[in-house]
Formats: C-alpha cells, sequence, structure tokens
C-alpha cells in the first residue's frame, strides 16, 4: 500500500532540473503561532499527516491493499470504501460511492447531488453545516485498491481523480 503526497496539488510547484518530481509544501502542514501545539515548528520537529495506506489480512494472507491522497480526507474515504466492502459492495462500487467528510468543527463537506435528497436537511437538523460538493469531487480523495479475491487480483482506481488499474492479463 502507498500513499504519495506532496501536501498542496503541485507541492511547491518547484520541480527538480534533473531528477524529474516535484518538491513537497509540507511546511504548511506546521504550527506557526501556539509554541506549545505539538506541530509547532521547531528543530526535530514532524508535521501532522493523515497519510494511511492500509494492508488488510485474512487468515494470515494479504487480501486488500487500500490508500487515498485527499489530506484530512484521506482517513474518512478509506473507511467508507472498507464499510461498504465490508457490507458486500464490488470493489469498484465501494470506491465510486457517494462519500462525505466531517471537519473538525461540524462541517460536512458531501456529494449531495448521489445521496438521499433529505441527508443534507437531516445534517443540518443536528447542528452540522453543510458544504455540498460536485459529484465525484476531487476533494474528497480518489481510493486506490487491489483486493485478492479467490487467488484473481482486481485493482480498482476511483473515478474522482485520474488513474487506472492494470495487471498482467
Amino acid at each position: 500500500a502507498l500513499t504519495q503526497s506532496i501536501e498542496r496539488v503541485y507541492g511547491s510547484f518547484t520541480a527538480s532540473k534533473n531528477l524529474g518530481f516535484l518538491y513537497n509544501n509540507y511546511m504548511s502542514a506546521f504550527e506557526y503561532q501556539d509554541i506549545t501545539h505539538p506541530y509547532y515548528l521547531r528543530p526535530n520537529a514532524v508535521p501532522w499527516a493523515s497519510v494511511s495506506p492500509t494492508i488488510m489480512f485474512d487468515n494470515g494472507s494479504p487480501w486488500l491493499a487500500i490508500g487515498s491522497p485527499g489530506s484530512q480526507r484521506i482517513v474518512s474515504a478509506i473507511l467508507q470504501v472498507l464499510l461498504r466492502l465490508e457490507r458486500g459492495a464490488t470493489p469498484f462500487g465501494a470506491v465510486e460511492a457517494p462519500r462525505m467528510h466531517c471537519s473538525i468543527g461540524g462541517k460536512v463537506s458531501l456529494e449531495a447531488t448521489r445521496m438521499r435528497s433529505d441527508i443534507p436537511e437531516l445534517l443540518k437538523s443536528h447542528g452540522f453545516s453543510i458544504d455540498i460538493r460536485d459529484p465525484y469531487s476531487f476533494y474528497l480523495g480518489s481510493v486506490q485498491l487491489v483486493l485478492n479475491q479467490n487467488n484473481e487480483f482486481i485493482g480498482v482506481a476511483d473515478p474522482r481523480r485520474d488513474g487506472s488499474a492494470l495487471g498482467p492479463a
């Protein structure tokens, strides 16, 4: 399982002239105001990160490798896919299904047009603020997975961003 991240899209907007990659801008993940904060910038400090590449096993054998970009939304994107798989969804169905994410502070971002129409109002009635995103929103992650189903590997690339799943024929 792998989660590659350079923080913001295109990272620092600076590429290595000879090595062909973009430099990250993870300096933006540090805290700069509150010196008591655990992510305050100081020597040997490490910024927060939510990268969560995951490998799951079934009876000691690898069953699923899954990961996603998406900053604070990575964990909720992966969890929603795992829950759908556990409930019997196909791998592609689990990945492409409507997504939502609740931020600290109670803002819920969701692909509302792909969900039951009463969900945004129901969330509002419980005190959440609503952030309606486009269908297949880039903002809500891009889960990629490989699943071993009866010794046949199934790969899925999230339609929310560029990607593909290929293997030997």
